[in-house]
């Protein structure tokens, strides 16, 4: 038998009235979202917004600056890097975010040395400022630093390449420089989050920065060492 109009209204209203509420999300997927945006703000590299940045050097034009290349680098005004390897100026350049891995180890070479200027090879924190050059421990022992390194002009020729192997698996947190396997150099005193930097000053000096072990690595990689492994945002 065919309903009428009304009867069907009522059947339709009594339908829904029985049917179960809808069920809330549950508990831990409630701010999935939320916690996405703190992981890639936490994992992006730290050196900027875009979320497929990654660390290294790469071109800088005038003024403290930041662009895109193989990675994000950060450098002075009087300092110019090319191809994302190949430091020029007078000034400091530095990769554009912290090392998170335990021992990293990337390489300079040391194309020249320029005219009574020098080569400082090292690390920095995020809040080093690219217009200074970067500390030497050794000279400024009582001094609270943003960045730690070690004059190579002296040991070592143009040409030469200086292997930098960072251990952050044990405190105190230490950095150290060889050249062909032979230790040059040991820099100790480092805190807090750092990345790889290099200072130059003088007419003409110059350097060529591996952090990736592209093309690979010249000299021996102390045991437990790895290239600098880049470090990108989530999504």
């Amino acid at each position: 038998t065919a309903l009428r109009p009304a009867d069907k209204a009522r059947a339709v209203h009594h339908a829904r009235s029985r049917a179960p509420p809808a069920r809330a999300p549950p508990a831990d997927l409630r701010g999935a979202k939320p916690m996405l945006g703190i992981l890639q703000q936490c994992c992006g590299w730290c050196f900027g917004s875009e979320g497929t940045q990654e660390s290294g050097l790469a071109a800088s034009g005038a003024g403290p600056s930041r662009a895109h290349a193989r990675g994000l680098s950060i450098a002075g005004r009087g300092v110019s890097v090319r191809d994302g390897r190949h430091v020029t100026g007078s000034g400091t350049a530095m990769a554009g975010a912290d090392l998170l891995q335990d021992r990293a180890y990337w390489e300079v070479k040391v194309v020249s040395r320029g005219t009574g200027g020098s080569v400082r090879l090292g690390i920095a924190s995020a809040t080093h400022s690219p217009d200074e050059p970067l500390a030497l421990p050794a000279r400024e022992p009582k001094k609270a630093l943003t960045s730690w390194a070690h004059d190579v002009t002296g040991d070592v020729g143009e040409g030469a390449v200086v292997g930098c192997a960072l251990d952050q698996s044990d405190f105190p947190v230490s950095l150290r420089l060889y050249r062909r396997g032979r230790l040059l150099a040991t820099v100790d005193g480092v805190r807090g989050g750092v990345r790889p930097a290099v200072s130059l000053a003088g007419n003409g000096a110059e350097v060529e920065v591996n952090l990736y072990a592209v093309p690979p690595f010249d000299g021996p990689v102390p045991d437990g060492f790895h290239e600098v492994i880049v470090s990108k945002s989530l999504v």
